[in-house]
């Protein structure tokens, strides 16, 4: 099946314009901050799970929030993770993403990408080597 021809089936708490219509099926390595390894769904929350009040500016941004953040190079989640004490103890997952997990955005200029999960989707079965920065 090409990847054209998902039928993609959303969560229902998406709103419209959800994941936008320039995301891609998702594919390629990605990164992942975790709490442990092998990760589990709750490492995988939707931001608008894991911080429900989270003020947000635009529409894209608001849109990030019913996805998952990861990053497209390694190099990008070490810094991520030693620039914010809160993220000290975290572990960084990685893995191949295929299209079945969802969709995703084009990496920013700080390799990072957000993940909008089809119904369904389990990444940390995918997304579930551990990195060990050296």
């Amino acid at each position: 099946m090409e990847d054209t021809e998902i039928a993609y089936e959303w969560p229902d708490i998406y709103p419209e314009g959800v994941p936008p219509e320039d995301s891609t099926p998702a594919k390629g390595k990605a990164f992942r901050l975790v709490d442990e390894i092998p990760p589990s769904e709750q490492d995988f929350l939707m931001s608008i799970e894991r911080i429900p009040d989270r003020n947000t500016i635009s529409e894209k941004e608001a849109a990030k929030m019913y996805g998952v953040s990861l990053f497209t190079k390694s190099e990008a989640a070490i810094d991520k993770k030693n620039r914010y004490p809160s993220l000290k103890l975290k572990k960084i997952a990685f893995g191949t993403l295929i299209p079945s997990l969802g969709k995703i955005s084009k990496p920013n200029r700080n390799h990072h990408i957000t993940l909008w999960k089809c119904c369904d989707s389990k990444p940390h079965l995918y997304i579930n080597k551990e990195l060990k920065p050296k």
